[in-house]
């Protein structure tokens, strides 16, 4: 598996543009208060995934100045639950839009909204019972960006999957996380 990650990201950097990222993630479940029905608080996870540039600038007077992005993630969660051991892992591939701060390009805060479609291991997960192996998947996360270029960043991401109540039953599964990008 571990193999498979690494030759899947190797392929993508000969893609690369200047503004393309890679990244890590630590993750945990989450309890029902937002979108799941159901708790997965026992969770951790990881993953990874790449940020390849589309080179399309967006530009709204509401939202601001921002850029297309196309991720490509890979996640695997692990949790217990009433004496079981749980292991998923996701695929996603989503549209992404990186909002700037005070719509500055430069600026060390950013903002990203993102909506795709995901492939999960599993239907069953603690207390969650998904209709679907492949689902919605969207994220939102403000990030803060370092280094003499900004070519670091660090983000704060709420995670989510669903089938948009195409069928039921339709919980969701949702998971934060704490994310390291380098932007090359």
């Amino acid at each position: 598996m571990r193999l498979k990650i690494l030759m899947f990201l190797l392929s993508l950097s000969t893609l690369a543009n200047a503004k393309d990222n890679v990244y890590f993630a630590y993750g945990w479940g989450m309890d029902d208060t937002l979108i799941q029905s159901g708790s997965i608080a026992s969770t951790q996870g990881m993953g990874i995934g790449f940020q390849y540039d589309l080179n399309k600038s967006f530009e709204d007077k509401i939202l601001g100045v921002g850029h297309w992005y196309l991720s490509t993630e890979w996640h695997r969660l692990k949790g217990a639950h009433a004496s079981e051991n749980y292991d998923m892992t996701i695929w996603a591939i989503k549209p992404t839009l990186r909002l700037y701060h005070n719509d500055d390009i430069n600026s060390d805060w950013s903002y990203e909204a993102a909506l795709g479609i995901a492939h999960l291991s599993t239907t069953e997960y603690e207390e969650i019972k998904m209709s679907s192996d492949y689902n919605f998947a969207m994220h939102f996360s403000v990030a803060y960006h370092f280094g003499k270029q900004h070519e670091w960043s660090s983000s704060l991401r709420y995670n989510h999957y669903s089938n948009g109540y195409l069928e039921q039953p339709n919980p969701g599964l949702d998971f934060a996380s704490l994310t390291i990008h380098y932007h090359f």
